[in-house]
């Protein structure tokens, strides 16, 4: 892929390796440390974000908090959540929208690809037919 990821991880090892991978594949990616920060960056690089991959679990704002911030900021970038803890779990979470992305930790390389890649071609699914604009 040539698209931009906003990786959203507070633990530096899983941050680096993640962001090697996601950068072997050909994606560019911008690296918050957390919630706050990556709110911070996404405000100021909106344009160039394709896809946000946060951790769910993070301290100070997690990846379900900003989520709902970057909404309330009229922002709906996609979403594909990480987590040690399963989907079920996650659903009592305030904020934890079921309908975004998942994988559950510890995934495969591949398997994270091939998620990115999803969401992303999902984006640029062309509209229904009849449903472009009628100026």
């Amino acid at each position: 892929g040539d698209e931009t990821v906003l990786l959203v991880e507070d633990d530096p090892a899983v941050t680096h390796l993640l962001a090697r991978v996601l950068r072997k594949w050909g994606y560019s990616v911008l690296v918050a440390r957390g919630g706050q920060e990556a709110f911070e960056m996404f405000e100021e690089r909106a344009h160039d974000v394709d896809l946000v991959l946060s951790d769910v679990v993070m301290s100070v704002v997690s990846g379900p908090k900003l989520l709902k911030d970057l909404a309330v900021a009229g922002h709906r970038p996609p979403f594909l959540f990480l987590s040690g803890f399963p989907k079920d779990a996650l659903a009592k979470m305030e904020s934890f929208d079921l309908r975004m992305g998942y994988l559950q930790k510890p995934f495969r390389t591949n398997e994270l690809l091939l998620r990115v890649r999803e969401l992303l071609d999902a984006l640029g699914e062309d509209p229904a037919p009849g449903s472009e604009g009628a100026d």
